[in-house]
């Protein structure tokens, strides 16, 4: 069965075509890949290099609440170079993970990247371990707002620091008061309401090649958690790129309990028996909830090898680098019941700055009578 509309097959070829479009900006002419393979490279990086801040682990040591022996987690990042460049990163987004005395836990599943020729003089880091007592809070006070307020209070805070003072690692330099400070009111109110498990600051310098990209592991302050990450030379983008227009969403490690949310699981909502139906929730799903195990088991294996050479990791590292995807419209032009095609046309809005505004896409679905669903597919 053809595709409709199709104006290069899927292969290697097309998938560097599909690139090179996006890149120029060309126009409306429908490009018959899916959005995994559609992965342009920040511009705001000139040499390709980046420089990834990944989480590996918390592990609590102490109390995780002061009202019981369960604390609702929310984990902040916060970095910063000697020039204010800052951003942070908070996980999960909007909601929290349940924890408890002795766990170890990762719960980020990406972390913050710096394009190197945007960082200037030390990588200063805050992490921060957060028992939110009312979850309503996250709602009241806003999960961009938060992380805002916090990545421009390292910023600040950190202003007029010496670029001559080049650690090879510098732990607690920074006091989380002195950043809360700076964050604004709604920020300071986050912190009165809720609970500090744990926070701890760390300096690093590029003249030792950030600690050698080897894995670096420090207690809070108080003791009660041990932080462990790795900052790593990379020409490739592991997490929310600095300098981006807004706080992304942060993204959620599947493997943990996450006991935050207000509306039904990713598993819960695809059940669409409307081609339309089913792609306008999983373009939203993609970005909004970055389920991607899931999600990524909702194209057929055909789909998976002939969109992308790069298989799950490319669609990973493309939905990675959007912040939010707004969907223009989306065109039924057959349907069975069995086998269907669709018309997207979808708006990107990426980490770096940029919109990759109304570019189409043509796909065919197959609908999955097990699972109830449809399922993206190559034919």
């Amino acid at each position: 069965m053809k595709r409709i509309n199709r104006s290069v097959s899927v292969t290697l070829l097309s998938s560097i075509l599909i690139v090179s479009v996006l890149l120029s900006g060309c126009g409306a002419t429908p490009a018959p890949a899916p959005p995994i393979v559609v992965q342009p490279n920040p511009v705001s990086n000139n040499n390709g290099t980046y420089i990834n801040i990944l989480i590996n682990s918390l592990q609590f040591t102490g109390t995780v609440s002061n009202l019981g022996d369960t604390g609702n987690l929310q984990f902040i990042m916060v970095a910063s170079d000697n020039s204010g460049h800052s951003d942070a990163l908070i996980c999960p987004y909007g909601g929290v993970i349940q924890v408890h005395t002795g766990d170890n836990i990762n719960p980020c599943q990406a972390g913050l990247t710096y394009p190197q020729n945007l960082l200037q003089g030390n990588l200063n880091l805050m992490l921060i371990a957060v028992d939110v007592k009312d979850k309503s809070d996250l709602a009241d006070v806003g999960t961009n707002l938060i992380a805002s307020g916090l990545s421009t209070g390292l910023g600040a805070a950190i202003q007029g620091t010496s670029e001559m003072m080049s650690p090879e690692l510098a732990i607690g330099l920074i006091a989380l008061s002195t950043v809360i400070g700076y964050a604004g009111t709604k920020t300071q109110e986050y912190f009165q309401r809720n609970y500090v498990i744990g926070s701890q600051s760390f300096v690093m310098s590029s003249q030792y090649n950030w600690n050698n990209g080897q894995p670096v592991s420090a207690a809070a302050s108080n003791q009660q958690v041990n932080f462990n990450f790795t900052v790593q030379q990379s020409t490739t983008v592991s997490g929310q790129v600095v300098g981006g227009p807004s706080v992304a969403t942060a993204f959620v490690n599947p493997t943990a309990t996450q006991v935050s949310s207000n509306s039904p699981s990713t598993s819960e909502e695809e059940n669409y028996s409307d081609p339309a139906e089913f792609a306008r929730w999983y373009f939203t799903a993609v970005w909004q909830d970055r389920n991607y195990d899931y999600l990524w088991t909702l194209s057929t294996p055909s789909f998976q090898s002939a969109a992308s050479t790069g298989g799950y990791n490319e669609f990973t590292s493309w939905w990675g680098s959007v912040d939010k995807a707004d969907i223009g419209s989306v065109s039924v032009l057959n349907n069975d019941g069995h086998y269907a095609s669709i018309h997207v046309v979808i708006t990107f809005h990426l980490h770096d700055g940029r919109v990759l505004q109304n570019r189409q896409y043509d796909y065919d679905l197959v609908f999955n009578s097990d699972r109830q669903t449809w399922m993206f597919d190559y034919r």
